[in-house]
């Protein structure tokens, strides 16, 4: 999954906005904007910092965590089926 739609889809799970990522990566909101928007990717430490504050591990290492033993596969595959419908709503709400 591109990154930008794994942060839009952690801040919606997380409730979180732009400016609360900004406040605790001490970036700028602008950046922030980039980050989400696609148009610039975050990279090492704000990487890390980005993908535990949303918890969007699953999303960016499907592979990884899709057959951890505390995940039954009936839990992964519903997962997926919510991931793919937020993606969907992004898709149509960027066109």
């Amino acid at each position: 999954m591109e990154i930008h739609k794994a942060l839009l889809i952690g801040m919606n799970n997380k409730n979180i906005r732009q400016a609360d990522i900004a406040k605790e990566l001490n970036v700028t909101r602008g950046m922030v904007h980039r980050w989400v928007s696609g148009q610039a990717s975050p990279v090492g430490e704000n990487l890390v910092k980005l993908i535990d504050l949303l918890d969007i591990h699953a999303l960016l290492f499907p592979d990884k965590f899709k057959e951890e033993e505390y995940a039954t596969k009936s839990e992964v595959n519903a997962l997926w089926e919510k991931i793919e419908k937020i993606e969907k709503q992004l898709d149509n709400s960027i066109d």
